[in-house]
């Protein structure tokens, strides 16, 4: 779970989807200089979700682009916290944190990572919604996350991490180290 969308906060991936639907790009890299993330119009959507782009930067600065341009985002459909109270009361359902914002991780520095995992767990706890000590790592793929990462999980008594790699078997050998964390692939159809 993103808690930031359970808070009526939009995810930052669906500002930039509303920025390249709006044909705002060029004004938003214009509005930001090329200086600070190298995005060109043809990488914008790819690259602002790369390990060496931060992610927390890229959200400031649309969040104050939006406001100056000031962009709307229609209504995107997203769970309601009553909806997964009501969900994390099933013996059949396992809810765990998916961070606050969705933020790539492994582009964050170790603090901000942590912000990130430790507020979407809070954030189930103050709602009373069950949540498993289990992590889905946004993204999921191998280079999703990286040492800090599993240094963070580990130290918070996380059990479990998600990944998402398709169907196969997870390659422990791409991990950034060896865990005690259990580690599994989400399957995502597309």
């Amino acid at each position: 779970v993103n808690s930031s969308t359970l808070d009526g906060n939009y995810l930052w991936r669906d500002w930039i989807r509303l920025i390249i639907q709006a044909g705002k790009t060029q004004a938003f890299l214009d509005f930001i200089g090329n200086d600070k993330f190298r995005f060109t119009i043809d990488n914008f959507y790819s690259e602002s979700k790369t390990t060496t782009v931060n992610s927390n930067e890229v959200h400031k600065e649309i969040k104050e682009f939006v406001q100056l341009h000031d962009l709307k985002q229609t209504k995107m459909l997203y769970a309601k916290i009553e909806n997964l109270q009501n969900i994390s009361k099933s013996h059949l359902v396992a809810i765990g944190n998916h961070t606050a914002n969705h933020y790539l991780l492994s582009s964050l520095k170790k603090d901000e990572q942590k912000k990130e995992i430790i507020n979407g767990k809070i954030f189930l706890d103050r709602h009373g919604i069950k949540n498993e000590l289990v992590f889905a790592a946004p993204f999921g793929g191998y280079k999703s996350i990286n040492k800090l990462t599993l240094d963070i999980l580990e130290e918070h008594d996380y059990k479990g991490l998600f990944l998402t790699n398709g169907i196969s078997r997870v390659d422990k050998s791409k991990l950034p180290r060896p865990t005690p964390l259990a580690i599994s692939n989400r399957f995502l159809p597309h």
